[in-house]
């Protein structure tokens, strides 16, 4: 175990010259273990073996993390996330790759009280905050054109095809 500094830095070091596989690095207040950083980098908050590379635990559910969803773990026996913004702010979850980092969003806005959900970079559906969806445009009349609104680019115009199980058109 090292503690040391350089040009303002603090070094935490836990078996620096790699003598004990698995070592660990961990945080305990009033005698119990808060916070730990394993051999893998995972940082267990309440939890002494992270699922994931942060991994915050309330109370053992007993489930375990996907491979898609272990970055970031919340595990309680009820949870939540919350994204907290000023009332005439937005809330956002982007979703990126190496072309383009908000290829895809949710995004709810306090200003208009409305989620809207965007696909390929673009606005695809919204609700707004009377409940009305919106699909493929971003207002409506709802004089003409009832609770659901769709809008739609190609020559073919909107369209609601439903379907049994069998594939038969019922519309």
């Amino acid at each position: 175990c090292q503690i040391s500094g350089a040009g303002g830095d603090l070094i935490l070091s836990a078996d620096r010259d790699d003598e004990k596989s698995d070592s660990l690095i961990k945080f305990e207040v009033d005698g119990s273990e808060a916070m730990r950083i394993d051999a893998s980098g995972n940082v267990g908050i309440g939890e002494t073996s992270p699922l994931g590379k942060l991994h915050i635990k309330g109370t053992d559910t007993g489930a375990t993390a996907s491979a898609q969803g272990n970055s970031l773990v919340i595990e309680d026996t009820e949870n939540g996330l919350s994204i907290l913004s000023s009332s005439s702010g937005a809330g956002y979850i982007n979703f990126g790759d190496s072309d383009d980092n908000n290829v895809g969003m949710v995004i709810y806005d306090h200003s208009s009280n409305s989620m809207r959900f965007w696909i390929n970079a673009s606005e695809a559906a919204r609700l707004d905050a009377s409940g009305n969806l919106l699909v493929g445009k971003s207002a409506t009349t709802f004089s003409t054109e009832g609770i659901v609104a769709f809008s739609s680019a190609d020559s073919n115009g909107s369209r609601i095809n439903i379907t049994n199980d069998g594939g038969e058109a019922l519309n």
